[in-house]
C-alpha cells in the first residue's frame, strides 16, 4: 500500500495514524529539511504553525471513508521558516485500522504569498475610493437577447456618490443608471461600448451635463475604465471651482485695466499737462512783451492751452482712481508752483502745513487747476515781483491762499472766466472762493474746500 502512494501526482505525501505519521514520500525531505527519521513516529500538529494545527488535526484523524477534504497550513521546516502548503486528506482505501489517513501535500507558499499581497492591494483600493473626494460608481453592463449593451446597473458606489445622487448605498447599489440619470444614458452607453470593445479609458474634463438631481446643468470632469467584466466610473463636479475661477479671472482684467488707466492718467499729467501748462506760462511771460496789434492773438493762444489743460486734467482725474487718497499734495503743490516760476520770472514762495498729509484725488485735482489758475492770472496781468503760496488746514477743509503785491484789480472792472471758474469748483466740492484785492494793494485768493471730494 506505501508502493502506490510514493508517486502520488508529483506531490508529496504522508500517511497517518490517529495523527501520527506512519510514512513520508521522499520528496518531502526536499523543501522542508526535514528527514523521514525526523517525522515518522512523531505526531503531525509537531511540524505545523500553531495558529494551523487544527487544519491537520482535522484531517489526520478521520476514521470513516469520507471524501477528500482540502486545506492550506503553514508548515514549519528545518531551518526555522514555514512554508504554505495545500493538503487533501482521505481516508485510506481498504485501510485495516480506523484511522489511516493519507494527505497529499503541494507547495503553494508563493501563491498565497501573492493571493495575500493581491488581498491586502485590494483592501487598500477599497478603502481609498471609499475615502475619495470624487464620487465613484462600479457599473455591470445590461445586454439584451442580442448581447447588446442596453444600461448599465450600480453595483458599488461610494460616499462621495451617494452624496452626489442623494441616495443611500443600498438605494444605488443595484439601481439600473436608465432608471437614476436617464438624461445621461444614451451618451454613456455610447462611451460604455467603446471602453469595453477596446479597453481605452475615458477622460474628458469640463464636461457640460444635465443633472437630473439638481435639474440643471452642471460642469464634471469624467473618468471612465474597464475593470474586469465591468466599469468604473469617477466623476467631479467642477462648476463651483469654473465660476470661482471667472470670477477671480474678471477682478483680475478689473484689476489690470485699474493699474493701466492710473498709469495712462500719471502718464497724462507728468507728461503732457506739465508741457502745456509751461508753454501757456511762457506765453502769458510774453504777453507784454509783444506789439499791440499781436498780444490779443498770444492771449488768445493762452486761452486755448488753458482749456487744453483743464480738459486734460478732467481727462487724467476720469481715469485715475477717484477718490483715493493723494500720497503727497504737499509735492504737487511745490511741482505746481516751480513750473510757473519760469513764467513769473522768480519763485514764489510756499507754505506747506505739515499736518495736511493726504487730500483725496478730486479734491486735490480741482486744487492744482485753482493753483495754475490763480499764478497764470499772476504771471499775466499783475507785474508782481513776490508771490505767496500756502495750504493750511481749518478743520476737515483746506485753505489754500495765492497772494502777490501787483497792481490788484480795479474796483468796477469785470472778472475774468479764470476766477469764475475757481468758484465754480469751490462750489462743485462744497467749499468757498474769495477774491481779496484793491488797485495798487496786490491780489489774494482763498479757496476752501473739504479735504475730502462730496
Amino acid at each position: 500500500m506505501h508502493r502506490c502512494v510514493v508517486d502520488y501526482g508529483g506531490d508529496s505525501a504522508l500517511m497517518t495514524n490517529g495523527g501520527v505519521i506512519t510514512w513520508v514520500s521522499a520528496s518531502v525531505e526536499g523543501w522542508t529539511g526535514w528527514t523521514r527519521a525526523d517525522l515518522i513516529g512523531t505526531h503531525s500538529g509537531r511540524w505545523v504553525d500553531p495558529q494551523d494545527r487544527h487544519i491537520v488535526d482535522e484531517r489526520s484523524v478521520t476514521c470513516r471513508p469520507v471524501p477528500p477534504t482540502r486545506g492550506r497550513f503553514r508548515l514549519r521546516c528545518k531551518d526555522g521558516s514555514t512554508r504554505w502548503l495545500e493538503i487533501v486528506s482521505t481516508a485510506v482505501p481498504g485501510s485495516t485500522g480506523p484511522s489511516d489517513v493519507l494527505s497529499v501535500l503541494r507547495d503553494v507558499h508563493d501563491q498565497v504569498l501573492a493571493e495575500q499581497e493581491r488581498d491586502c492591494l485590494g483592501r487598500r483600493l477599497v478603502a481609498m475610493v471609499e475615502a475619495m473626494f470624487e464620487a465613484h460608481l462600479y457599473l455591470m453592463p445590461v445586454t439584451d437577447a442580442d448581447a447588446v449593451m442596453v444600461d448599465l446597473m450600480v453595483m458599488a458606489a461610494n460616499p462621495a456618490a451617494c452624496r452626489s445622487l442623494r441616495r443611500a448605498r443600498h438605494e444605488l447599489e443595484g439601481q439600473l443608471v436608465s432608471a437614476l440619470l436617464p438624461r445621461q444614458l444614451n451618451h454613456g452607453l455610447e462611451v460604455a461600448r467603446h471602453i469595453m470593445a477596446t479597453g481605452e479609458a475615458y477622460v474628458a474634463d469640463d464636461v457640460r451635463s444635465w443633472n437630473d438631481v439638481l435639474g440643471e446643468y452642471r460642469l464634471y470632469d469624467l473618468r471612465m475604465m474597464r475593470i474586469g467584466e465591468g466599469l468604473a466610473l469617477t466623476y467631479h463636479d467642477v462648476t463651483e471651482r469654473h465660476t470661482r475661477f471667472d470670477t477671480e479671472a474678471r477682478l483680475r482684467a478689473v484689476e489690470v485695466l485699474g493699474t493701466e488707466r492710473e498709469r495712462l492718467a500719471r502718464d497724462l499729467h507728468d507728461g503732457a499737462i506739465q508741457k502745456v501748462f509751461a508753454t501757456s506760462l511762457r506765453l502769458a511771460s510774453l504777453v507784454t512783451q509783444v506789439p499791440e496789434e499781436t498780444r490779443r492773438c498770444v492771449e488768445e493762444l493762452i486761452e486755448l492751452q488753458d482749456a487744453v489743460i483743464r480738459d486734460l486734467r478732467a481727462t487724467v482725474y476720469q481715469l485715475g482712481t477717484t477718490g483715493r487718497p493723494a500720497a503727497s499734495p504737499g509735492r504737487s503743490v511745490h511741482d505746481t508752483v516751480t513750473e510757473a516760476a519760469g513764467a513769473l520770472g522768480f519763485s514764489p514762495e510756499v507754505m506747506i502745513d505739515d499736518r495736511i498729509t493726504r487730500i483725496d484725488e478730486v479734491a486735490l485735482g480741482h486744487l492744482l487747476l485753482v493753483l495754475s489758475e490763480a499764478l497764470s492770472n499772476v504771471a499775466r496781468h499783475a507785474s508782481a515781483h513776490h508771490v505767496e503760496v500756502s495750504l493750511v488746514p481749518a478743520g476737515s477743509d483746506v485753505i489754500l491762499s495765492v497772494w502777490d503785491d501787483g497792481v490788484g484789480l480795479p474796483l468796477d472792472g469785470p472778472r475774468g472766466d479764470g476766477l469764475r471758474n475757481m468758484a465754480r469748483r469751490a462750489a462743485l466740492l462744497g467749499g468757498s472762493s474769495r477774491v481779496n484785492s484793491e488797485p495798487g494793494g496786490g491780489t489774494e485768493v482763498i479757496w476752501r474746500v473739504p479735504q475730502s471730494a462730496r
